[in-house]
């Protein structure tokens, strides 16, 4: 039995949209065998990090629900009066709705931790955050930090974004599996 190899694939072309094969088009002068090598490329690679993502979120999120949660003594730290912007009290209200809708009665603090994206962590370590949550409770999580929060937080919205991206990769692909 012989397998197609995905840069052979001749479904490859009809995969991303259209804007979105123009542009690896684009990117190979219009030659199509390129484009689609590219293509097949662009979705090894996307697949080869999302390990790596998963573990990068996994672990910020851990880090710093431990602190919020040592800091509060609650497992329920958004019950606890934080200062915490409308938008990230929105994704967490989001969360809730989720799970309770999920999970009734059964969901946990542990549930609605694990629903908020990669994103809302992220954006806890932004600079609105610096003296709210950063000074008091936040920098705990990284003892072992080498720079500015202002350089962890660029760093780490870099690799959200690197992270959409390679998530709306995978999105094309599995549309057609």
């Amino acid at each position: 039995m012989t397998s197609v190899q995905p840069i052979d694939d001749p479904a490859i072309p009809g995969l991303p949209s259209l804007s979105r094969h123009a542009t690896y088009l684009a990117a190979t002068h219009g030659i199509q065998p390129q484009a689609v090598r590219l293509y097949a490329w662009n979705v090894t690679i996307s697949s080869a990090l999302w390990g790596d993502f998963h573990v990068l979120e996994v672990t910020l999120r851990n880090a710093l629900n431990d602190q919020l949660v040592a800091h509060t003594g609650r497992p329920d730290w958004w019950n606890a009066s934080l200062p915490l912007h409308s938008f990230e009290t929105s994704r967490i209200n989001d969360a809730i709705r989720e799970v309770t809708t999920q999970k009734g009665r059964a969901g946990t603090p542990g549930h609605i931790v694990a629903e908020l994206n990669f994103g809302f962590w992220v954006g806890l370590l932004a600079n609105k955050y610096h003296q709210r949550l950063w000074v008091p409770i936040l920098q705990h999580a990284f003892p072992h930090i080498r720079g500015s929060r202002r350089d962890l937080h660029r760093d780490l919205e870099r690799l959200r974004r690197l992270r959409n991206r390679t998530a709306h990769v995978r999105h094309e692909v599995a549309q057609f599996q």
